[in-house]
Parts: structure tokens; C-alpha cells; sequence
């Protein structure tokens, strides 16, 4: 027999906030994940960033040693940028440099705060020019949002659409203060978030979402609760009345524990995205009044899909993410929780590596990066790919082939996150089609 509570439990509202709710897929599968076991007494946290519309990396990481800065020069003539104007990268004996916006970023890297992984992208299988007609493909490459879901879901095989960050959730199985769960949208939704079980609270970015004339004591607030008292309510009118009071109630609750954070980050730009990260670090401070061991953040920047206007578009984006990241980087230290925390890089794709007239058209693989106290830093993972015209590093389209797989990133984080082998097996299905499994870029 099927109780209220189980009930509502398929529905995915027990507990829940309204402003977390998201959309329902009604065509989803529940899938019984291993639990991931962790020590409670050492918290850690994962901060993804997506950096929306399709990062061109080929301008962000490049290689610096003169015959590869020409070749890089030479097949995107409209939108390279002046060796000149290149940071170079000393740890690596100049032999790769960053975009002339990476200030901090490189001081970062030089500290071994920061590391690079070259020419990552969605694959099923290792893949090839050679073989690239025979291989399995993910589908739809070059678009958007079928590219962005596979990036946050990982998992081909799967009818449901849930996300990695969601998954990790579930396993988890954890609940902290008013029944929080673990993973959070920071002014951001996205398939990373989506569970079966867990349901992502998404966070305004000054804070939890604010109900307009919704506060105690205000007439249309004494009238919804009059209203939701009345004992001839449905199962579902109940339903609702239950998760409402719930969201007003955990609304209230987390409003009161920020307004007790001493986190002031002196900000550098005065932009979204840096006041996104301000929260993070305002919720970290506060992680034992979360009375969460584990917690995930997922925070979207747009502005990436760059077919026109390419270099004064990055100038601007990649100034926002470096001033940003810096200023998160300082804040975590200040708590003392840099050791504790994971800060990755994410986009749809990389992009075309020849131009097109101001800027590049959507591609395939790409360059990322990961920051932290846990990283093995001041290294370039992976293989950077030669950028000749004929390279066999390109398609016939002049894309990257991706060398590494996305489960090969973002395995090596979660294995530092706490995943132990089976946990990474079924959170990361295709894993499997991978030899290397840890790439080596984080302290585990």
C-alpha cells in the first residue's frame, strides 16, 4: 500500500522548497546508488563553474615556444593574441603561456594553486582522426544544449535525466540544517543538479530567495496560512501547503544564519558572479551551523558563445573570471578552508581553432582548469595538442579531437571528493572505456 508519504516521495516534494523545486521529469528511473562513505569530521567542497556558450580555451592556454606560437598564430590569424601580451608560465619553462586577463590566475599557477588540463571533451570511447569515422560519438556534437546536458549528466546510458553533481547527492544521502541537502544553485539551474532523491537548493545571489510580502504578520501571508489550515485541502492542495510552508520556513531560517556570517570579501568588481562566489564562501564559513560534511556549488557565467567579437568579449569575461576566482581564493584562505575546497572549470565545448572573421565557431575539445589548496599545481595535465593545419589533433573541420574524456576529469575531483572505485563506476558509467582513471592533478 502507497502512503501519503511514499507518495510524495515519488513526486520529489517531501522536504523540499519552493525554490528549489525545479521541474518534475516524470520520465525518470530511479537508480540505487552504493552510499559514498566519508569522514564527517573533514569537510570538503566542490565549486562548479560553466562557463556558458562555449569556451574558446585555444586563446585562454597557449602554447608559447615559437614554432607552436606560430602555428597557433598562423591558423587563426583574425583572433590570436600577441605573443607580446601572453603571461608566460615560468613552471612550465615558458613553454605554454595564458591570456593576458589571467593575472591572477597565472600568480595562482606559479603558487601551484592552479592547474591546467588540456584538450578535454565528451567522448564514449578513445578517439581519433584515424578512427574518428568507426568510433562511437556522443550525439549532436556543436550543439549547445545537448553538448552542456552531457557535460552535466555523464552518463549516455541513462534514460533518466539526472546530473553527476546530483548523483553524488543521493549517494551521499545527507541532510544538514532544516533538512538542507548538499547541493546547491547559486542563482544558476542546471542538469547537474537534478537527482532522483535529492532536490538542489538554489540560492538568490545575495542570499536565500526572498518571498515578497510573504513575511510573518503580512495580510497575504495570514491569508495563504488561513487558507492552508482548512482540513478539507486534497492530497495534492496539501501537498503543496506542505512544501510552501516548508520554503517559507527554510527561507526564513537561512536568512537568519547568513546574516551572521563575517565573511566581507573587498571585492574587486562589483559584477554578479563575484557576489555569487561571496555567498559561497559566506556558506562555507557557516558549514558547521549547515551541519553538512560534504557540499556541492554549481554557478553559471555566461557570454561565451563568441562567433563575433571574439577578443574584446574575452577581455571582458576572462577579467570577471580571474578578478573573481582571486577574490574567492583570498576569502577561502582567510576561513581556512582553501585546503578544503575544489574549484573547477566546465563549458559546453571548446571551439574552432581556426576563426571566423572576429571569432570561432562552436567545437569539441578543450582546455580547464581546477584551483585549490588540494591541487597539484603549477602543471599542464594532459596532452596539448599540435595546432598545424594538417595536425592530426584537428578534424577535417579544424575541431579538437578531445585526447582526454570529461570522466577522466572530473573523476580525478570526486576521487579527492571521497569516491571510492565503485562509487566512480556508477556515478560515471562510461569511466569504464577509459584506462587512465586518475589523472593525477589533485593531492589524494
Amino acid at each position: 500500500m502507497n502512503t501519503r508519504r511514499d507518495f510524495l516521495k515519488k513526486l520529489g516534494v517531501t522536504g523540499c522548497s519552493l525554490a528549489l523545486l525545479g521541474k518534475l521529469d516524470l520520465n525518470a528511473i530511479e537508480i540505487d546508488l552504493n552510499p559514498i562513505n566519508i569522514d564527517n569530521s573533514d569537510y570538503k567542497a566542490m565549486v562548479h563553474i560553466m562557463l556558458l556558450g562555449g569556451n574558446d580555451s585555444v586563446n585562454m592556454l597557449v602554447d608559447y615556444e615559437d614554432e607552436k606560437y606560430d602555428d597557433y598564430q598562423s591558423i587563426r590569424p583574425s583572433v590570436a593574441i600577441k605573443k607580446e601580451e601572453l603571461i608566460s608560465l615560468e613552471k612550465t619553462d615558458n613553454q605554454y603561456a595564458l591570456h593576458p586577463k589571467f593575472e591572477n590566475i597565472a600568480t595562482m599557477f606559479e603558487k601551484e594553486e592552479v592547474a591546467f588540463i588540456a584538450n578535454v571533451g565528451t567522448l564514449i570511447e578513445p578517439t581519433s582522426l584515424d578512427t574518428i569515422s568507426t568510433d562511437k560519438l556522443p550525439k549532436h556534437l556543436f550543439s549547445h544544449s545537448d553538448q552542456r546536458k552531457y557535460w552535466e549528466n555523464l552518463n549516455p546510458y541513462e534514460l533518466a535525466k539526472t546530473g553527476w553533481g546530483g548523483r553524488i547527492a543521493d549517494a551521499l544521502d545527507l541532510r544538514g540544517l532544516d533538512n538542507l541537502p548538499p547541493i546547491y544553485g547559486m542563482s544558476s539551474d542546471g542538469m547537474w543538479l537534478r537527482a532522483n532523491q535529492t532536490k538542489a537548493y538554489i540560492f538568490d545571489t545575495s542570499g536565500a530567495i526572498a518571498f515578497s510580502n510573504l513575511n510573518e504578520g503580512n495580510a497575504i501571508r495570514d491569508s495563504l496560512d488561513s487558507i492552508h489550515s482548512e482540513n478539507r485541502l486534497n492530497l495534492l492542495t496539501k501537498a503543496y501547503r506542505d512544501l510552501f510552508r516548508n520554503s517559507m520556513n527554510r527561507n526564513e531560517t537561512l536568512s537568519k544564519l547568513l546574516a551572521t556570517s563575517t565573511v566581507n570579501l573587498e571585492l574587486t568588481l562589483d559584477d554578479n558572479f563575484s557576489k555569487k562566489l561571496e555567498l559561497v564562501t559566506k556558506i562555507i564559513e557557516l558549514r558547521d551551523s549547515f551541519s553538512l560534511p560534504r557540499q556541492m556549488f554549481y554557478i553559471g557565467l555566461g557570454g561565451f558563445d563568441t562567433h563575433a567579437n571574439q577578443v574584446a568579449s574575452h577581455n571582458n569575461l576572462y577579467n570577471i573570471l580571474d578578478k573573481g576566482l582571486n577574490d574567492f581564493n583570498i576569502g577561502l584562505k582567510e576561513i581556512g578552508m582553501f585546503e578544503n575546497t575544489l574549484t573547477f572549470i566546465s563549458s559546453d565545448f571548446g571551439r574552432s581553432v581556426t576563426s571566423n572573421a572576429s571569432g570561432t565557431d562552436h567545437g569539441w575539445g578543450g582546455h580547464y582548469f581546477v584551483m585549490g589548496g588540494a591541487v597539484n599545481g603549477g602543471k599542464v595535465y594532459g596532452q596539448m595538442p599540435t595546432l598545424k593545419i594538417d595536425s592530426k589533433n584537428l578534424t577535417k573541420s579544424k575541431r579538437l579531437i578531445p585526447s582526454t574524456s570529461v570522466e577522466q576529469y572530473v573523476a580525478t575531483i570526486c576521487k579527492w571528493y571521497g569516491l571510492e572505485e565503485n562509487n566512480l563506476n556508477e556515478i560515471f558509467p562510461n569511466l569504464k572505456n577509459f584506462e587512465e582513471k586518475n589523472l593525477g592533478f589533485m593531492k589524494i
